[in-house]
């Protein structure tokens, strides 16, 4: 045993060090494989585990089937989930099979927070091997109070097992360049499937062998004197880190795609379709950054970046800040090339992505791999200023300093586990101070504890067989609440603004996809909020119970078109919610169907003023203002609406009609054709071009576009 642990916690390649620090290493890094997988039973279910477990199934059944299942394949609505190659999750649909486990969600979340700790582990054991075991220990104790890793490391099982991935693939290439000429065999096997592991969860990790070429010519270069690089034993040897290259790249790559179906079917063309797809994502959602909701198509160049100064432990860039200050002490009495594997693989994917990434969502969770290097960096910029004056009393005070820095991640996890990933530092001013300018739960943890909460609040009333109907937002409400199948049913609102056309008792709405505004303001939780999930004293999650259902039946008269009940019963319902933005905006619908257009330009209003972002209450605002031929009020408000949502061509048309009212064809011909470029079937865009090139006297341009309205008519089925 004394031998297997001297072979894996093997001495620094530096100077000597009490032996003292590699026993509390040791016993810090077992105490985190007990702790990680210990708490990551408290986890919520991700917001991408549902999905990544169901194409998980679909990729068994292909495998199952000898390929003739090609369900894993096939792209089922707006989601490429055969794009993600996931032995992660495939490993976890075979253990489910086999295991049989009580629910299959708490096993993935202890293995996945196996993953989390070799991530850790691997991280400090890289900085152990070249800085000593003081910096190593330093490394896995502000990786483990790291919120935001931490919190991920209990249920993201795709950005975990691709941090551990990246980690394990950098630790062989320096053991790789460590040992060579020695050992080369053995240390570029475990590169190719460090590497295939890496491509088996996403093909983007394919970036590692790149990698390996650019630390294998910094090696070369650093090791031959330039008189002798082409002689013939230099030729050689560079000769033989190439060749070794290229079979880690053959070897990673097609040991890498055989858990994955979709590459499998087509290694070199799906491949290149896939990290094509990768820079601009098809899926576009909203999110709050810098106090607006934006589309995440439409985020600056600097998003990761920002979500990364905010949320990353203050703690972690006081050690940076000292790195950088010390690093030519530190090149001195270190090995260099360690040093550039931990700053190129931090640095160079957050560069890279600021550059070319256009779509991107969730903080800076998809360039979580890069994280453990950063910490790696920090610790050593600590043990430099440790090093840097070695009496006593200045250890003392530095040790004290750091944990005093480590107070604010620490306490955060204390108090509000098992939501720890919901994390800003205090630099930035806490989770309370981001409410409503950033993203607080996007990945719907806080609905495991709703779900539980609820369940207990009527726990009385179930016992009693009473029966009830619980609203959702989104989320995995019906997994939490599974074992009440028959007293309970789940009623998806497919959104909170929609939560009123649906019948439902009590609600577990989360804070996703909230106004901003709402948000900042206090205008959610709303209304009949009986108990909200909080981290500090930010609600991340609403438990709701239901005032009326009067909104409910009014938007069943709606259906019906039966205009004037409806009226009734929104008006019924404002009198116990006289804040409800979507009433509001219903009331507008609904006056603007009676041509009342007063009355719809007040109910619109109010539900701008409660929710400013409500695209259908200033559709409405702006139809009522051209009714009212106020032109340059519906076009300020068919402006706004374009902003918000960019790809919709009806403000565009709406505008369109204002300006030819206004005399202005030429304004009316521009928004016109923007209107036709996101929507080119919508025949009466051209009757209006059509129209106002008439006016300007251009008679070939409007009978070309009168053309092309009749020829959309006669396609479309009557």
């Amino acid at each position: 045993m004394t031998k297997f642990l001297n072979h894996l916690l093997a001495p620094c390649d530096t100077e000597q060090e009490p032996r003292s620090w590699r026993i509390i290493y040791g016993i810090l890094l077992l105490t985190a494989l007990v702790l990680l997988p210990v708490l990551s039973q408290d986890a919520g279910i991700s917001a991408d585990e549902g999905r990544y477990y169901r194409q998980a199934q679909k990729v068994y059944d292909y495998y199952a089937s000898g390929g003739k299942d090609k369900s894993a394949i096939t792209q089922k609505g707006i989601d490429p989930q055969h794009y993600n190659s996931q032995s992660f999750d495939l490993l976890m649909v075979v253990f489910e099979k086999t295991l049989n486990p009580a629910d299959h969600y708490q096993m993935r979340h202890f293995f996945n927070a196996l993953s989390g700790w070799l991530v850790i582990f691997i991280t400090s054991l890289f900085v152990a091997r070249y800085f000593g075991y003081r910096t190593a220990t330093l490394t896995l104790v502000l990786l483990f109070i790291s919120p935001r890793l931490l919190g991920h490391s209990y249920n993201n099982n795709k950005d975990i097992p691709i941090t551990a991935a990246f980690a394990l693939s950098t630790y062989f290439m320096m053991a790789f360049f460590r040992d060579y000429p020695r050992r080369k065999l053995r240390n570029s096997c475990w590169i190719a499937l460090a590497v295939a592991s890496g491509i088996s969860l996403r093909i983007g990790a394919i970036i590692l062998v790149p990698y390996y070429f650019l630390f294998a010519g910094l090696y070369f270069l650093s090791t031959t004197p330039f008189r002798q690089i082409f002689k013939p034993e230099a030729l050689r040897k560079g000769g033989i880190l190439l060749g070794i290259g290229c079979a880690i790249m053959l070897g990673g790559y097609f040991i890498g795609i055989l858990p994955w179906p979709f590459g499998l079917e087509g290694p070199i063309k799906n491949t290149a379709e896939v990290l094509k797809a990768m820079s601009s994502l098809g899926v576009s959602i909203t999110q709050i950054f810098e106090g607006e909701q934006i589309w995440s198509n439409q985020i600056p160049w600097y998003y990761s970046i920002k979500y990364m100064a905010i949320t990353i432990p203050v703690v972690i860039f006081s050690g940076i800040i000292l790195f950088a200050v010390l690093s030519p002490r530190i090149v001195k009495r270190a090995n260099a090339m360690p040093l550039f594997i931990l700053a190129f693989s931090w640095l160079f994917p957050i560069i890279y992505a600021a550059a070319s990434i256009q779509n991107d969502y969730g903080g800076w969770r998809h360039l979580m791999f890069t994280y453990p290097f950063m910490v790696g960096l920090a610790a050593i910029g600590f043990d430099a200023i440790i090093h840097r004056f070695p009496k006593h009393s200045f250890k003392y005070a530095a040790g004290a300093v750091i944990l005093l820095l480590c107070f604010h991640p620490v306490s955060h996890i204390v108090r509000n586990h098992p939501h720890e990933y919901v994390y800003f530092n205090e630099l930035f001013g806490g989770v309370d101070k981001a409410n409503g300018c950033y993203e607080t739960d996007y990945y719907q943890h806080s609905i495991r504890a709703a779900s539980e909460w609820l369940e207990k609040h009527l726990s009385e009333e179930l016992a009693e067989g009473k029966e009830f109907i619980i609203g959702k937002n989104d989320g995995p409400v019906p997994h939490y609440l599974r074992h009440l199948k028959g007293q309970v049913k789940v009623q998806h609102t497919y959104g909170y603004y929609t939560r009123s056309k649906y019948d439902w008792d009590y609600g577990i709405f989360y804070a996703g996809y909230i106004s901003p505004h709402q948000l900042r303001e206090g205008l959610w939780p709303p209304a009949g909020t009986i108990h909200a999930i909080k981290v500090d004293n930010t609600p991340v999650c609403a438990i709701v119970k239901r005032l009326s259902k009067e909104d409910f039946l009014g938007h069943e008269a709606l259906k019906r078109n039966d205009v004037d009940t409806a009226i009734g019963h929104f008006n019924a319902y404002l009198q116990v919610d006289p804040k409800h933005e979507g009433i509001h905006g219903a009331l507008a619908s609904a006056y603007l169907a009676k041509g009342d257009f007063n009355k719809v330009l007040h109910h619109a209003g109010m539900a701008l003023e409660y929710y400013p972002e409500s695209t259908g209450a200033m559709d409405v605002k702006g139809r009522a203002h051209l009714q009212l031929k106020q032109y340059d009020l519906a076009i300020e408000t068919f402006s706004k609406l374009s902003k918000r949502v960019p790809s919709y061509n009806l403000p565009f048309h709406f505008m369109a009609i204002a300006y030819m009212n206004k005399g202005n064809p030429g304004a009316a011909i521009q928004m016109g054709n923007e209107a036709i470029r996101r929507n080119p079937r919508f025949a009466p865009t051209y009757q209006l071009v059509a129209a106002a090139y008439r006016q300007k006297g251009n008679t070939k341009a409007a009978q070309a576009y009168a053309a092309q309205a009749q020829k959309i008519q006669d396609a479309t089925p009557r």
